[in-house]
């Protein structure tokens, strides 16, 4: 960057030296003024005292002519004595200083220093006067002596009275002579005087013409430039604008920045003040705390872009009728140096939302895409006839939810259809993590945690329903697209496949993969044995809801039984669980239906500190239950023990949904359960006379 120094020696070179000449012909003028005054001085002392030769020559012989008529001893006599010799003295020591320099008095009697003369014409005079004088000067001298008489004194007086018109004549021409010099010398200087005086007038015409001239070519570029700099402020999508110390925007700044903040701006604002209302608390201390960062020279810029934290930033701008609009702005900042030092810094604001909405598409376009390359992959990994039966079932699924949502017309039936839909989304989840089709899966996990805000409330609007309705039409879009695939699919594995396996053989490998995946997901190690021979022999009505009921049992066991390694280690029990899922017939013809892990157990004390937690009941009605009233509690619609919700657990609804398939196959609920040992859920199932049940008491090793 230009320093001042070169900018003046520059750009401004030649007002600066036209100044420098204005100032040197005024000086020189006053110098000039000061000389003349001081020579216009010496000159007129000069012409008086060359004057005043005249007057003393005249007085010598007055005085003489007085001493020689008076009585020697008189009084007339001496005073003329004394004025004489006073006289005498002065006209010599004025004759000799005006012919070789010196002190002379003046007409006061002061002391004053005469030039020597230097002028032929004066210097003729002086020579001539002091050749007359001479001679005067000794008989006046001697008439003034000791030994004087009245004959020297009348020599004396003859003598001076025949020189005295040509003394007084030459000292007249002394006088005319310096009077002419003088007014010779004050015309050439007033000729030099007014000669500086107009030089320094042109000089001065010059610097205004020329300053004007170049003021006016400055303004005109300036104002090019200031129009030009307005034309981009206005015409570019970026909102740029100057910050200082202060954090305050300068009075330049392009017009995009209004309209991007959507508020006037009137220059010298605060710019954290300007987002208060459209960001949030903690994105403002951040953009306080990094601006400041920017102002500290300690730290390299390079590293203040890599940090910068403000380059995606979600803002909310109000509505009409109490509605917000989200965007997405991005800042950035350059430093900007004067001198070596930071002065302002350069901000740069863009609207990114139509680039972030774009991002986001993309991302979940790609995600579709994976989805789908999974959901094929696991389509030619499982069974062609059992994806085909889960297809089925979810389907009808989604459609019985469709049908609650168009039959939920008050709030009233829409806190019921919340409650009706949540055990149907429940088990697709589980029928699609058992059967590998994980994007089904978190479709619904997705439905079930937009469901979950929704219960236990009673104000529930229809416009809360409109994201579920999304979710759903997505799920049975995907659906249709895995129908097409799974006829291809179908095709290939009938031409290459094996003949198809057992009922109990294909359950035992989906199990066992589901309890795996479940297990991976949450971090833990289990091993499923299972124990099905009579599946084969049952109807696919049964069949359908045993399967889904396993899933539950399955999932509820990794998800609340079976502790993580470490867990496990540390209080004695092998890293990996066990879970043992058995179906068998009894000799009366009942089916029973068991599945035990070997983990946490069911904690009397820790439903009650949920049930408490989670407001359901009070205190004094909590105590009030008995442990096996406790525990049957965990079979109530909407409660869990797991205060963290995750794909797998803390909605509440996997217990309802075993209760319900229990009761659809008229089957009784029963569970024993040791803490910190295991948990085993039973159900009995009347094979002959299926019908609704209420569960079987419940048992609780104490």
């Amino acid at each position: 960057m230009l320093s001042g120094k070169r900018v003046l020696g520059g750009k401004y070179a030649d007002i600066v030296l036209a100044i420098a000449l204005f100032l040197v012909f005024d000086l020189g003028v006053l110098m000039i003024n000061f000389y003349t005054s001081y020579q216009i001085s010496s000159e007129a002392v000069a012409i008086n005292l060359a004057g005043r030769q005249r007057m003393l020559s005249q007085r010598m012989t007055k005085d003489l002519l007085e001493m020689r008529t008076a009585t020697p001893a008189g009084q007339v006599y001496d005073n003329a004595r004394r004025e004489l010799i006073a006289t005498t003295m002065m006209f010599d020591t004025t004759l000799e200083a005006f012919y070789r320099g010196g002190q002379a008095a003046d007409t006061n009697g002061l002391p004053v220093m005469l030039a020597r003369l230097t002028d032929p014409r004066a210097r003729q005079i002086l020579e001539t006067s002091r050749g007359i004088w001479l001679p005067l000067k000794r008989a006046i001298i001697a008439a003034n002596g000791p030994t004087a008489s009245a004959g020297t004194v009348k020599t004396a007086a003859t003598l001076l009275i025949e020189r005295n018109l040509t003394l007084l004549k030459l000292m007249n021409d002394l006088t005319t002579r310096l009077a002419g010099l003088a007014q010779a010398k004050a015309s050439h200087l007033r000729e030099i005087q007014t000669g500086g005086i107009v030089l320094a007038l042109l000089n001065f015409a010059f610097i205004l013409f020329h300053f004007i001239r170049k003021l006016r070519r400055s303004d005109a570029e300036a104002e090019s430039a200031r129009r030009e700099t307005t034309e981009i402020l206005d015409t570019v999508n970026e909102g740029f604008f100057l910050l200082d110390r202060d954090m305050r925007i300068g009075s330049q700044y392009s017009k995009a920045l209004s309209k991007i903040i959507r508020k006037p701006l009137v220059g010298e604002e605060d710019f954290i003040r300007l987002f208060e209302d459209i960001a949030d608390a903690e994105t403002l201390g951040v953009a306080r705390e990094y601006l400041g960062l920017l102002f500290e020279d300690r730290i390299r810029e390079r590293l203040t872009t890599d940090l910068n934290p403000l380059e995606r930033v979600e803002v909310h701008f109000s509505r009409e009728g109490g509605a917000f609009e989200t965007r997405y702005l991005s800042l950035s900042f350059t430093r900007v140096y004067v001198d070596g030092m930071i002065s302002h810094v350069l901000g740069t604001l863009s609207d990114v939302t139509d680039q972030v909405r774009l991002e986001k598409e993309v991302e979940l376009a790609n995600k579709r895409s994976q989805e789908e390359v999974e959901l094929l992959v696991g389509l030619l990994k499982g069974d062609a006839s059992q994806t085909a039966a889960f297809m089925q079932k979810t389907e009808a699924g989604l459609l019985s939810v469709n049908e609650l949502l168009k039959g939920s017309h008050d709030a009233a039936s829409h806190v019921r259809t919340v409650e009706k839909i949540f055990p149907v989304i429940h088990t697709i989840k589980g029928d699609a993590f058992a059967v590998g089709i994980d994007a089904f899966g978190n479709m619904a996990h997705e439905v079930e945690k937009t469901l979950l805000p929704l219960r236990g409330v009673t104000a529930i609007a229809g416009t809360h329903f409109l994201p579920i309705t999304v979710l759903l039409n997505e799920m049975l879009a995907r659906i249709k697209l895995v129908r097409g695939l799974l006829d291809r699919v179908t095709d290939i594995q009938r031409s290459i496949a094996e003949p198809n396996a057992g009922t109990a053989e294909r359950w035992t490998q989906e199990f066992k993969a589901f309890a795996g995946r479940v297990a991976s997901d949450l971090h833990k190690r289990v091993e499923l044995e299972t124990t099905l021979p009579v599946l084969d022999d049952l109807p696919s009505s049964v069949l359908q809801k045993l399967r889904d009921m396993c899933i539950q049992l399955i999932r509820n066991a990794v998800a609340h039984g079976i502790e993580p390694a470490e867990a496990r280690l540390a209080s004695g029990k092998p890293a990996i669980g066990a879970i043992r899922l058995k179906l068998e017939r009894y000799r009366t013809g009942e089916l029973h239906l068991s599945c035990r892990d070997d983990g946490r157990g069911i904690s009397p004390g820790r439903i009650r500190e949920s049930l408490l937690r989670a407001g359901r009941y009070t205190q004094a009605q909590l105590d009030e239950l008995s442990d096996k009233q406790i525990v049957m509690k965990i079979f109530e619609s909407g409660f869990s023990t797991n205060s963290d919700p995750d794909a797998h657990s803390g909605h509440g609804v996997g217990m309802d949904v075993i209760k319900q398939l229990a009761m659809a196959l008229g089957g009784r609920l029963g569970l024993g359960t040791r803490p910190g040992q295991f948990a085993e859920f039973r159900v009995q199932l009347e094979m002959e006379n299926a019908r609704p049940s209420e569960p079987m008491p419940v048992r609780v090793a104490s």
